[in-house]
Formats: structure tokens, C-alpha cells, sequence
């Protein structure tokens, strides 16, 4: 993800500004220290060009103005912190700022200048407030991208540990539970699948048929659907006990960060944030005019840097050894500004001072704007690795949801797909036949036996996805023709997954039941293919009536909506069906 090199809009750059002052706590030690070194080196950088024998007095006195401007400063916030608007807050920040930046002036030029204090407090006044403005704003911007990341860098570990658990999961059932649930399946059905199959040898007449065909449909609505429901397997869901093994992102050390040079490098950003101070600063060592030519040429610095920026390199460099490459460039592209300072300085003496001060700012702020932008960019990568981690999260419940499933219905569905979808069969043929012939009768046996036999033989469910489907093809022979076409690509990752081969052959089941029962479909087809996220899309459809929007929310679709996602049903007469089943990555 790339972040943008300059400012979207001067409302974006306003928004930035209000938010970072905002939020920025002033009396935090690492803030303080910051502030202070760089007040400390701005006075070495000023006063040393002036006069180099001034530097024991420096060393002296510098560090008790700074002191003057942190008791100000401290004691200003301690009143402005109270204000609960945003707007005001940063408002006030900048106010405090300049009222400690004046006092820090004030004391300073009374200590070191002594004799002539009044036209040194004039020619550095105007260049100290702007650049402790100039370093509030760089804090704030600095310390808010730095908390931001440090936030997102703690919560991507955080979904990242809580993926790798969720991968770790797995689903065990145990095998009394299968033995117990098997005996209740065949004692609660066995005998009265026999009295059925009795009574289909001793069908005569129409009547006869009907009378069954009710006997069947009682079986299925009062035993079959109800037994369905309460077989739920004892399944316990294991999870790892041992911590994740991952490598956490750095957060607390930004020297871990890594820098995209041409990427993350802005001299348009270090300008628009140095050029006051450095414009205010000569403006009160020369006339007007003079300091906007100077202005004028300055402004081939960010076009000279932006021009540097594109020839940098494009891969990722640990900032700790990057941030050198933008300050070798704000040098270079700084060369026609300082050339004109310095020419400057050849009328204006004092101005010829700050031709290595401004440079220093301009290579200041390069390098903090360098560091602000791969902070940013920083975060948003892991903002998107997030999103991306907590879908992938997402899909792993999806699938461990599949698995429970599974677990738990694995003799529920038995009868709620195969021996409700037999019965259901049987009761078809007898509605759909006007006499009673001993064809019939065979087809009606054999329906009741195939629920007989899985009963008593519970299918193996880890055969071939063909066979299974096959075996939907046959039952429904006669009454509802069936057809599937599964796209090569969707087959071999079916092949794969012995849970969501499953699934995909439980939904079918529901699919062509509900078509025929209650639609009276005579055919039915489906689709199934990997749609672009690796997941299974499949779409069906049938010649009977559309179901009722009351009807499609029971019929085992609430089964459908724990296995799948984003499915529907139209209210078409082709009753379109579509959903997608998760699947796992490869």
C-alpha cells in the first residue's frame, strides 16, 4: 500500500495537524527530550556561526532557557488540558508553544547578550517561534503516526495469534456416543420401517396406496424430522495449549522500521513545513524583497529533491541506515537555496549566518517527513494485513463451523437426508401412481430398505464425491431426474476435503427433496465451480413451483445457512438456488 507524497488537500493537511496536536501529550519524557535536544542544537547552530567563542556560554546558558521554556510549557498545558474541543486544544498547543518559545528567547538573549540584548532579541525571535512551532508540529505529527502504529502493529500480533489458534483447532468426537446413537436411530425406526414395508406387500387397491403413502408422510413428520434434530454427538473442540509460535512485528522500536526511499522520502512535505522559519528568519536580517527572491529560488528545492526522489532506490532499507539517503538528497537539492543565502549574506552580513542553519532545518524536517511517511505507510500495510488476517479468521470458523457440523450431525443427517429422502421417495411413487401394480410395490421396497440398511450400516463417508452424488442420482430415479456438472478445479479440491465433500452432498440432498416434495419438481440440476476467493460456488435450480418465503426458512435451509454463506432462493418458477460453500486454502 502506498502512501500519498503530499497532502490530498489543505483540509486533509488542516486535519492531520488538528488531530496530532490534539491527542499529543505534553508532558510525556520522550516529547520533552526531544523538544529540548533540538532547541539545544538550533542554539549551538545559531549562535555558533555568529560567534564561536560564545560556545562555553552556550553550554551554560542554552540549557536554562530550555529549562525556562519546559517550566512555561508545562505549566500552560497543565490549564489548557482541560479543553474537551479538539479544535481548541491544538489551538492551544501552538499558543503554549510560542508563549515558551518567547520566554526561552527572552532569557537566552539576556544571558548571552547581555549589552546589545535588544537587537539580538529582535533578529532571533521571529526565527525562534517559527521553529519551535516547526518542532511542536513535527512532534505531533511524529508521536500521533508513531502511536497509530504502535496501536495497529499490537493488534496485528494480536489476530495473527488468534489465526494460528484458530488453525490449531481441531473437532473430536467420541465413538460410544456414535455406538450410542446408532442403537437409539435403529430402535426408534427399525420396527416401524418393518410395519411399513408389511403394509406396502398388502397394498391392493388406490386406496390401499394412499393410506400408506399418509402412514409414510406421519413417519417422516413424527419421528424421522423430530429424531433428526435431537441426534446431536457429544463433540468436544480441542484447541492448542501451547502459545503460537510467530515472530511479532516490532512496535516499540521505530529503528525496526523499514524505509522505501523513493517512496517514502517528501521534500515537499520538509518545505512546506521548514520554509517559514527559514523565510522569517532571513526576512529580519534583510528587506522584504531580498527574502522573497530568496523565497522564489527556494523553491527548486522540493522540485530538485522530488526529481533526486525518483532516482532513489525502491526496495525496502532498515531506517536506521535509509534516513542518511534523504538527507544526502536534501543537501544536494538544498545547494541553489543556500548559494542564494549565501549571496544574500554578501549585503546582509548577519544573513550569510543562516545559510548552514537553513539547510540544517530543511535536512531536519527531510528526515523527520521521510521517517512520518514510513510510519504511515507502515501502519496502513499492517491495517490491510489485518483486514486480510481477520477475513482468513473469518474463513477458518467458517470451516470449523463445517466440521462441527459434521460432528455432530453425522447420524442426524443420515436420516434426515438418506432415510428421510428414501421415505419420501416411496411416498412419491405412491402419490404419483394411479394403480397399484407389484412394480410399484417393488420400487417402494426397496426404498424402505435402502433406509432399512443405512440404519443398520451406516454409509462410509469418506468415499468419492461421483459415487455419493451417484447414489443421490439413483434414489431419486423415477421421480425427480437429477443432474450435476462440477468444474474439474472444483472436483480436485473436493477431493481434498472429505468435510466439505460432505457438506456439498447434504445440501443436494436438501435441494432435490424440497424441489420435489414441495415443489413438485420432476428435474433437477446444479452447478458447482471455485469462484475467485478459492471458495465453492454452487447454483441450482428445478422445473417446479417456487417456494414460499415462509417455506424456504425451514426445510433443513437452516442447515444450508450454517454451512454456507451469501446463499438465496428466488422466487422464480425455476426455484434458482445459489450459495457458496467455504473451502479450505491451499
Amino acid at each position: 500500500m502506498k502512501v500519498r507524497l503530499v497532502p490530498r488537500s489543505s483540509a486533509w493537511l488542516a486535519s492531520l495537524v488538528n488531530t496530532g496536536l490534539s491527542r499529543l501529550e505534553l508532558r510525556n519524557p520522550r516529547l520533552l527530550g526531544f523538544l529540548s535536544i533540538t532547541l539545544f542544537l538550533t542554539d549551538i547552530g545559531y549562535e555558533g556561526q555568529r560567534d564561536f567563542g560564545v560556545f562555553p556560554l552556550l553550554f551554560l546558558f542554552s540549557p536554562l532557557s530550555i529549562a525556562a521554556f519546559l517550566v512555561v510549557f508545562l505549566v500552560l498545558f497543565s490549564l489548557a488540558k482541560r479543553m474537551q474541543s479538539n479544535g481548541a486544544k491544538a489551538l492551544a498547543i501552538v499558543v503554549i508553544t510560542t508563549i515558551a518559545a518567547g520566554t526561552k528567547s527572552l532569557v537566552l538573549m539576556l544571558l548571552v547578550h547581555q549589552e546589545d540584548f535588544q537587537t539580538n532579541l529582535q533578529q532571533r525571535i521571529s526565527g525562534d517561534l517559527t521553529i519551535a512551532i516547526l518542532y511542536i508540529l513535527i512532534a505531533a505529527a511524529m508521536f500521533s503516526a508513531y502511536n497509530n502504529h504502535v496501536l495497529v502493529t499490537v493488534e496485528l500480533n494480536r489476530v495473527t495469534a488468534r489465526l494460528l489458534e484458530q488453525k490449531n483447532t481441531t473437532i473430536a468426537v467420541a465413538d460410544e456416543v456414535e455406538a450410542e446413537l446408532q442403537e437409539r436411530a435403529n430402535n426408534s425406526l427399525g420396527g416401524e420401517l418393518d410395519r411399513i414395508a408389511s403394509s406396502n406387500e398388502k397394498v391392493m387397491d388406490a386406496a390401499e396406496s394412499a393410506a400408506l403413502k399418509i402412514q409414510i408422510q406421519a413417519l417422516v413428520r413424527n419421528q424421522v424430522r423430530p429424531l433428526s434434530r435431537e441426534l446431536q454427538a457429544r463433540v468436544q473442540i480441542l484447541r492448542s495449549m501451547e502459545p503460537p509460535q510467530l515472530e511479532p512485528r516490532e512496535s516499540k522500536n521505530i529503528w525496526k522500521l523499514k524505509v522505501v526511499p523513493n517512496i517514502d522520502s517528501s521534500f515537499i512535505a520538509s518545505y512546506v513545513i521548514a520554509m517559514p522559519n527559514i523565510f522569517l528568519t532571513i526576512v529580519s536580517k534583510a528587506d522584504f524583497w531580498s527574502s522573497m527572491l530568496v523565497l522564489g529560488i527556494s523553491l527548486s528545492y522540493p522540485i530538485i529533491g522530488r526529481f533526486i526522489q525518483f532516482a532513489l532506490p525502491g526496495k525496502r532499507i532498515p531506517i536506521s541506515y535509509a534516513l542518511n539517503i534523504p538527507a544526502a538528497a536534501s543537501v544536494i537539492a538544498y545547494l541553489p537555496t543556500g548559494i542564494a543565502i549565501y549571496s544574500l549574506g554578501l549585503q546582509y552580513p548577519l544573513v550569510g549566518l543562516t545559510t548552514f542553519t537553513a539547510g540544517g532545518v530543511l535536512l531536519f524536517t527531510a528526515i523527520c517527513s521521510t521517517a512520518w511517511f514510513a510510519l504511515q505507510r507502515t501502519r496502513d500495510e499492517n491495517a490491510a494485513e489485518i483486514q486480510r488476517v481477520n477475513s482468513e479468521i473469518r474463513h477458518e470458523l467458517d470451516l470449523l463451523d463445517q466440521a462441527v457440523w459434521v460432528a455432530q450431525r453425522k447420524w442426524s443427517y443420515i436420516i434426515h437426508g438418506t432415510v428421510q429422502g428414501a421415505l419420501t421417495v416411496a411416498s412419491s411413487r405412491l402419490e404419483m401412481s394411479a394403480r397399484p401394480d407389484e412394480s410399484l410395490k417393488l420400487a417402494v421396497r426397496a426404498d424402505i430398505e435402502r433406509a432399512k440398511t443405512v440404519l443398520s450400516s451406516p454409509p462410509d463417508f469418506d468415499r468419492p464425491l461421483q459415487e455419493l452424488l451417484g447414489e443421490i442420482v439413483d434414489t431419486w430415479q423415477g421421480v425427480c431426474g437429477v443432474e450435476y456438472q462440477i468444474a474439474p478445479s472444483a472436483s480436485l479440491a473436493l477431493e481434498k476435503s472429505k468435510t466439505s465433500t460432505t457438506c456439498l452432498v447434504e445440501i443436494v440432498k436438501e435441494l432435490v427433496s424440497n424441489a420435489s416434495r414441495h415443489g413438485g419438481a420432476n428435474k433437477f440440476w446444479l452447478n458447482a465451480y471455485l469462484n475467485s476467493e478459492g471458495d465453492l460456488a454452487i447454483v441450482a435450480g428445478n422445473n417446479g413451483r417456487a417456494l414460499s418465503g415462509e417455506l424456504s426458512a425451514g426445510l433443513g435451509f437452516e442447515m444450508i445457512t450454517k454451512l454456507t454463506k451469501n446463499w438465496s432462493l428466488s422466487g422464480t418458477a425455476s426455484g434458482s438456488f445459489s450459495a457458496i460453500l467455504p473451502m479450505p486454502r491451499s
